[in-house]
């Protein structure tokens, strides 16, 4: 039987075997989202399968992106099944179709923002060292995108 997580009217079984993984991908998961067709895509924390789609039977479909991310952190879908991606090392948001072309990046690819954080720290303690704020990101972990277009970030 497989565990049940949640409590109340919000509980889920867990299916551990559900994802058919192609031995050739090694599955690191970082952050999943599901598109409008049911498809389940993972931001993977693998440099030659970084993003990874099953279809809702956790059937491999396809991966994409690979050698373009350093620490995948977050993943979210826009109103027209575009994918955003957030690479917390990187710096950067970057937006795709969800065949894997690069619509729109924001954020300068390895330009942390000068916070007080030492440069080389990617450390998840590493806001106890901020000192001071900075422009545009230190290390940017999430992304959403309204219907209308606003657009909020973390870090």
């Amino acid at each position: 039987m497989d565990p049940i997580v949640g409590s109340g009217a919000h509980t889920y079984s867990v299916n551990e075997s559900w994802a058919s993984v192609p031995d050739f991908i090694e599955l690191k998961p970082a952050a999943v989202a599901v598109d409008s067709r049911d498809r389940v895509f993972c931001f993977n924390r693998s440099n030659d399968h970084p993003v990874v789609i099953f279809d809702r039977d956790g059937r491999y479909l396809a991966s994409w992106g690979a050698g373009l991310f350093r620490f995948p952190h977050a993943i979210r879908f826009d109103k027209d099944d575009n994918v955003w991606l957030t690479d917390e090392h990187h710096g950067q948001f970057m937006l795709f179709t969800n065949d894997g072309k690069l619509l729109r990046t924001i954020g300068v690819k390895g330009a942390k923002s000068d916070t007080g954080v030492p440069a080389d720290d990617f450390s998840s303690t590493a806001w106890h060292k901020v000192t001071h704020g900075g422009a545009p990101f230190n290390l940017p972990t999430d992304i959403v995108e309204l219907p209308a277009g606003e657009m909020y970030m973390t870090e």
